[in-house]
């Protein structure tokens, strides 16, 4: 005897029953059904729920990954409060993806930079209960050098930042050296490209021109060919001059951070977003992807308050765009 879930399709009532006879009432109202419309009505019906809710985590999936990217980048810019807020809405869309308590146990430390904070704890166990146990080796090894810092004295502790800052600066130091010819070789092709779009530009209107008139397919296919070749020459133009003044930039403040008064905690800080835009210079990485290194180093600057750093990053065209870029966000 065979036992299936039904549901009326008068009432909507679900119930179960056998699948051996024919007919069944339904115990809610009464109504003779065949039992096989009332179980195809139950599955069709189940089967529209089960995938309503598989689109529902789909999107509660989404918007919390979504939410992580969001904080991560109010953590890399110092705003620990609105970061924390976003981790508090995702949250309510999940309470067991494992990023979102260590995205807290960032922002609760301040990016690993507030040794005092113990709110932290209970996220660190709920990131490792609810990760992989492959994730849950990587997590422990991200806090062990943070939590060896929780356990030295202040002093200890400045010293420690100190020194490990003046590495940070001599490998950054390493790395501007070993980009400079790269950087003369740019700087030849911004020449080169001049040089070459302005008789290109003519060449293309020209051609354009004489296609007009002549109603000349040769002449047409031509001036396009020119056209996509001078726009090609604009775009490596326009690219090249962003590298090439971004790379001055990293330089001039490589040169000038001797001169900030920098606690030990933001100058280590500082060193390290300015060594990833050496790494991210000697890769020869697009300008569009240094846009958040430079947003990094920029919080970095803020969150330590030195009116010497902060005057520098405002009197500089290329730092103070990334200002003006994190205020209106």
């Amino acid at each position: 005897m065979a036992i299936f879930k039904m549901k009326c399709p008068e009432c909507s009532h679900e119930f179960s029953g056998e699948s051996t006879i024919e007919f069944i009432t339904c115990p809610s109202c009464n109504k003779e059904l065949s039992v096989n419309q009332a179980i195809k009505y139950y599955e069709t019906l189940h089967k529209r729920e089960t995938e309503k809710k598989k689109v529902a985590i789909g999107e509660a999936y989404i918007k919390v990954q979504s939410l992580i990217s969001e904080c991560e980048w109010y953590v890399k810019n110092g705003d620990y409060e609105t970061a924390l807020n976003l981790t508090e809405e995702a949250l309510k869309l999940s309470t067991t993806e494992s990023k979102i308590y260590l995205m807290r146990v960032y922002i609760k430390t301040k990016n690993f930079t507030d040794y005092d904070d113990k709110t932290h704890y209970g996220d660190l166990k709920k990131a490792i209960e609810l990760s992989p146990i492959f994730e849950q080796e990587q997590i422990r090894e991200l806090y062990a050098p943070y939590y060896k810092k929780t356990t030295i004295s202040k002093e200890e502790l400045d010293e420690y930042e100190s020194q490990e800052a003046n590495s940070r600066l001599a490998r950054v130091e390493e790395l501007l050296k070993d980009s400079i010819p790269k950087h003369f070789r740019r700087e030849k092709f911004i020449k080169f490209f001049l040089l070459f779009e302005i008789p290109i530009t003519i060449a293309f209107i020209t051609l354009l021109v004489l296609s007009l008139v002549f109603e000349n397919t040769i002449l047409s296919l031509s001036s396009a060919g020119t056209l996509v070749l001078a726009v090609a020459l604009l775009l490596n133009f326009i690219e090249y001059r962003k590298k090439t003044a971004s790379f001055n930039a990293v330089l001039d403040f490589y040169d000038n951070i001797s001169n900030f008064e920098l606690s030990s905690k933001s100058k280590l800080r500082t060193a390290l977003a300015l060594e990833k835009l050496a790494v991210s210079e000697i890769n020869n990485e697009a300008s569009f992807k240094k846009d958040s290194l430079f947003e990094e180093l920029i919080g970095a600057l803020i969150e330590g308050k030195e009116k010497k750093a902060l005057r520098f990053i405002i009197d500089n065209k290329t730092f103070s765009k990334y200002i003006e870029k994190s205020s209106s966000n």
